[in-house]
C-alpha cells in the first residue's frame, strides 16, 4: 500500500493535476482499496460447522449428571456473565451511538444452549458416570462449595499474574535480542 501511494503521488506530481482531480483520484483509489482490502484480508464467514448434539452421543443418565454438575458449578452462568460484561464494555461504553434499549435487547438475545451442548460433550469425554457422581457429592460438601466459590476468583487472579509474568518475560527476551 505504501508503494502504491508513493506511485500515485509521483503520478500526480508529474501530471500537475488540479486539486479537484487529485481528490477524485485519491477518493476513488481509497474506495477501491478498501473494497479490495476487505475482499483480500477479511476471511470469509466460517462454514456452518456440524457439531455433535450431546443428547445424541451421551447416554441419558450421564447427560443428567453432567447437567447437574454444570448447574452446581454455575459455569454456564459465569461464562454468560463474563461475556455480557465484555460486550457491555466494548459496545456500550466504547460506542455510545447505539439506540436506547439496544444493549438490553442484546443481553436478551444471548443464548447459552450451544455452550451447554459443547460443555456436556467435553465433560462426557473427561469424566465417567461414577466420577460425575463423586463430583456432585464433592460439590455438596462445605469444601466443595468453597472450591466452587473461589475457583473463578483464582482463575482471574492467576490469569492476571501470569499475564504480567509473560509480559515481563517477553520484554526481557526482546531486550536481549535487541542488544545482540
Amino acid at each position: 500500500m505504501k508503494h502504491f501511494v508513493q506511485l500515485l503521488v509521483g503520478t500526480v506530481q508529474k501530471k500537475k493535476m488540479n486539486t479537484k482531480s487529485i481528490l477524485l483520484l485519491f477518493s476513488s483509489v481509497i474506495f477501491l482499496n478498501i473494497r479490495s482490502f476487505a475482499q483480500i484480508v477479511l476471511p470469509p464467514p466460517p462454514p456452518k460447522e456440524v457439531k455433535p448434539i450431546a443428547k445424541d452421543i451421551v447416554d441419558s443418565k450421564k447427560l443428567s449428571l453432567i447437567k447437574t454438575v454444570l448447574t452446581q458449578t454455575r459455569i454456564i452462568e459465569q461464562k454468560k456473565e463474563a461475556f455480557e460484561k465484555y460486550i457491555e464494555y466494548n459496545l456500550k461504553y466504547q460506542n455510545e451511538s447505539f439506540p436506547k434499549g439496544y444493549w438490553e435487547e442484546v443481553k436478551k438475545s444471548i443464548n447459552t444452549d450451544t455452550l451447554e451442548n459443547d460443555l456436556i460433550i467435553v465433560y462426557s469425554k473427561h469424566y465417567t458416570t461414577l466420577e460425575l457422581k463423586k463430583l456432585i457429592k464433592f460439590y455438596k460438601t462445605n469444601f466443595g462449595k468453597k472450591v466452587m466459590e473461589v475457583t473463578p476468583i483464582l482463575n482471574t487472579e492467576v490469569n492476571s499474574y501470569s499475564g504480567v509474568w509473560q509480559s515481563n518475560l517477553m520484554y526481557r527476551i526482546y531486550g536481549k535480542m535487541k542488544n545482540n
